[in-house]
């Protein structure tokens, strides 16, 4: 499955991406970090960030919850844990509710909104 479908499956599901970012709040920080030091499970964070190919002070981040993978981040991580990359985001975000997508839009820029609705019409006239 290619990147751009994967995000598609994902924009179904009710997660929503901005600008090839997963938007994260506080909660959604703390459940990466739950699922980066499982993953990791005994190695060190130095061991753990050559496998994944970033830096240490990057995986303590994560783990401290400071900022969320990226999307080569989050495959890596899938894959060390035995999942397709779309189960572990579901499992991080979840099914979003209707009310949580409208907050989630209601803090975009207008840059981001453009590109929410291109996304949007690109889908609607497939």
């Amino acid at each position: 499955m290619s990147i751009h479908q994967m995000l598609e499956n994902l924009i179904k599901q009710g997660v929503l991406i901005v600008a090839g970012l997963f938007v994260v709040d506080e909660k959604v920080l703390q459940r990466y970090a739950e699922v980066v030091k499982q993953a990791r499970g005994k190695r060190s964070q130095r061991e753990f960030s050559e496998l994944l190919e970033v830096s240490q002070s990057t995986v303590h981040n994560w783990e401290n919850a400071k900022n969320a993978p990226d999307l080569d981040g989050i495959e890596k991580i899938a894959r060390i844990r035995g999942q397709l990359p779309e189960e572990l985001i579901t499992e991080i975000y979840g099914r979003q509710s209707e009310t949580s997508l409208q907050e989630r839009i209601s803090l975009m820029n207008n840059r981001e909104l453009a590109w929410l609705m291109t996304l949007i019409a690109q889908k609607l006239s497939e």
